[in-house]
């Protein structure tokens, strides 16, 4: 038992350092029930966003998610409409809407066993940041606007490439 819970802690202790490593600080830690949750938050622009890395250890799993904030009732539909056009762009991860919640996020998870496999952690969490970069502002301007959502993402594709800061 207990060198699970070491391993446990050196999972966790690896999760941090990944997250330290990209210039983000853990503010917060929680245990939920057995699932080890680490906060972290970044600006991008004029907006705050938070990211999670949960351990769940009974599914062997290291979930990043990065949370946009609430979503309106209205935009529910339309907005889960372009995350499936952006979705089907994406290698690794989604967006998605949580109906009950609203909460709007992208997320992704890599594989855990016994040990935390650091440059697989920290190639999920940049695809996290940079795929965020890329389309925050596609689905910034479906929160914003009426337009269609197909309309929306394609003007978004016919325009020239931004590169992404690594």
């Amino acid at each position: 038992m207990k060198t699970l819970i070491n391993n446990k802690q050196e999972i966790l202790n690896d999760i941090k350092h990944c997250i330290s490593s990209f210039g983000l600080s853990v503010v917060d830690e929680i245990n939920d029930k057995g699932n080890f949750v680490i906060v972290s938050q970044f600006k991008y622009e004029h907006y705050g966003f938070t990211i999670i890395a949960q351990y769940h250890p009974n599914g062997d799993l290291a979930e990043i998610l990065i949370g946009y904030g609430i979503v309106p009732v209205d935009k529910i539909k339309p907005l889960s409409e372009l995350m499936n056009y952006i979705n089907s762009h994406v290698i690794s991860g989604h967006f998605f809407v949580d109906p009950p919640t609203g909460m709007m996020s992208f997320r992704t998870a890599v594989h855990v066993a016994d040990s935390l496999n650091k440059d697989e952690f920290e190639w999920a969490l940049k695809q996290v940041l940079g795929v965020s970069y890329l389309f925050f502002p596609v689905l910034n301007e479906q929160m914003f606007t009426e337009g269609e959502p197909a309309d929306i993402f394609n003007q978004y594709m016919k325009e020239e490439p931004q590169e992404v800061p690594s």
